[in-house]
């Protein structure tokens, strides 16, 4: 694994090379990787159904081992609010929770899903749970109760790939391989709008702009978008990808956006000039 040092603006302004170092620990291909929100662990998945936490607070960057059950190959991960669990959803259509301050871990947690888990967020108050599966629904698990909080929401013919909250907990979208972007009211289940159109193959990655004015799309068709929360309305696209676009994510400012893809390459976009 790669992490990448910068400062977004400064790199925008003058260019040059980002500072990096690399991670090793892992014995197969990486699978998924979660900051926590403080910055100070990052998780890591393997497809050898390991899970690795590493303690980003010191210069010798150590990783601790969480084993899983050996049929839990996790395909995604998510850090809670506070980072005191990390959420893994797996190929056995499990998710399982996993405690980073000790060796407690609560073995399958939430079940549900009729196909593999592919995308997992925490609501920003740590209270729900949001995932993603291949059956093509998105379920909320309640974190106090560690049950169902409400029924399937549907609305999609092919996996989700992405699910993200809105700041302020009040919204839920997610990206399908539908090309399609649902909203949905949390407190209701009900659709705020309708589907967002304008990817034109698979919607793989989702991230709200911490104001909550914006979202931001990444697709298979090797495009960003990105949409007005308030219109839901497609505002800009952003070219320059190669391959697919596999992951989004807004610097804490919320004015520089970035994009990983499947060309080896992450971009920065400068959205100062571009956002009124």
């Amino acid at each position: 694994m790669h992490i990448w040092k910068f400062v977004a603006s400064d790199y925008l302004i003058i260019g040059g090379k980002a500072e990096f170092e690399e991670l090793s620990g892992h014995s197969s291909l990486v699978s998924s990787v979660s900051f926590s929100p403080l910055g100070d662990m990052l998780a890591s998945s393997a497809i050898n159904n390991e899970i690795r936490l590493w303690n980003y607070t010191s210069d010798e960057k150590r990783s601790e081992v969480i084993k899983t059950s050996a049929a839990h190959s996790a395909m995604v991960l998510a850090f809670n609010k506070d980072g005191s669990l990390v959420a893994s959803g797996g190929r056995d259509r499990r998710i399982k929770l996993w405690c980073t301050t000790g060796k407690n871990e609560i073995y399958d947690a939430f079940e549900g899903h009729a196909g593999m888990i592919q995308a997992l967020a925490f609501s920003p108050d740590g209270s729900l749970l949001a995932s993603g599966s291949s059956d093509c629904t998105v379920r909320l698990w309640n974190m106090q109760s560690l049950t169902s909080y409400r029924d399937p929401l549907r609305g999609h013919y092919r996996g989700i790939h992405a699910v993200a909250f809105s700041p302020d907990g009040v919204h839920l979208a997610a990206g399908s391989g539908d090309c399609l972007i649902s909203v949905w009211q949390v407190a209701t289940g009900e659709p705020k709008a309708e589907a967002l159109k304008g990817h034109l193959s698979s919607v793989f990655c989702l991230a709200f702009s911490p104001d909550g004015r914006y979202l931001a799309s990444g697709g298979n068709d090797r495009m960003v978008r990105l949409w007005c929360c308030r219109t839901w309305q497609q505002v800009q696209t952003f070219r320059g990808h190669s391959s697919g676009v596999s992951s989004v994510a807004f610097c804490k400012g919320g004015l520089i956006l970035v994009s990983g893809s499947g060309d080896g390459t992450v971009r920065l976009w400068d959205l100062r000039q571009r956002m009124g």
